[in-house]
């Protein structure tokens, strides 16, 4: 377990709670299922975020390898917690633990505007991710 202020985050099997907090996601239909299989895969992890011993969100997130070295993602991050900013939190996390194993960068998954100027004012750019129905 690694705690961010008084969050914590620790790993969490998959099941009706790490759900409930992913449907709040707007996109969580599209998604559901592959988060779900890079789960149950090993690919990626859950993690239940708590304050002090109450459940407040989820962040599904992996090790990606690259060229340039590791990259720490947040797959998904869902949840709400009073008196904390869950972003920030979140990207605290992923940097200590991205400099714990040496990783190079940060990633996030979002088309939500907002959450993007939020990790902007925390150091992370948009970068190159267009996408498009067939």
């Amino acid at each position: 377990m690694v705690a961010s202020e008084t969050l914590s985050f620790s790993p969490h099997p998959w099941g009706p709670l790490v759900e409930s907090y992913l449907c709040q996601i707007e996109s969580a239909p599209r998604h559901l299922d592959v988060w779900r299989d890079q789960v149950a895969s090993g690919e990626a992890q859950a993690l239940l975020i708590c304050d002090g011993s109450e459940p407040v969100g989820v962040m599904i997130w992996s090790v990606e390898r690259e060229p340039c070295g590791a990259v720490i993602v947040a797959n998904a991050v869902a949840g709400r917690a009073r008196g904390h900013d869950l972003t920030a939190a979140c990207i605290a996390f992923m940097k200590s633990t991205g400099r714990a194993v040496g990783a190079v960068a940060l990633r996030c998954w979002t088309d939500r505007k907002g959450l993007v100027r939020k990790c902007e004012r925390h150091g992370m750019r948009a970068s190159y991710v267009i996408e498009g129905g067939l």
